[in-house]
């Protein structure tokens, strides 16, 4: 238990923005997990805390509707790429048949190939 509470006390001394930075996940986790433990008495929430996990919650909810937009752009996307190769294939076979026919002597294709 003494252990655990110079781990605290040197916990609560804070540290550097760059030092709080390099830290790992996990890391983070575990040095709030020892400041917020009953235990040692020392972990005290207050309004910047409640306004923080307010706005981690809104930024995570922001973030899951952005994605799912991003989705179904990328969907769109990949419907209207497919749609103008549908499109451009479909051009070609009719371009190719007026020429043919045109090279072979026809003239143009009969009505029934024709939209006019």
């Amino acid at each position: 238990m003494d252990q655990r509470i110079r781990e605290v006390e040197e916990l609560s001394q804070g540290m550097t923005l760059q030092q709080l930075r390099s830290l790992t996940d996990e890391d983070v986790v575990r040095r709030h997990d020892v400041l917020m433990d009953p235990e040692t008495a020392f972990g005290r929430l207050g309004p910047e805390d409640y306004r923080a996990e307010l706005d981690r919650r809104a930024t995570a909810a922001h973030t899951r509707q952005i994605e799912i937009y991003a989705d179904r752009l990328d969907r769109f996307t990949r419907e209207l790429i497919g749609l103008t190769i549908v499109i451009v294939l479909q051009t070609t076979v009719v371009v190719t048949l007026e020429v043919e026919a045109h090279h072979r002597g026809w003239g143009a294709l009969p009505a029934l190939w024709r939209w006019a």
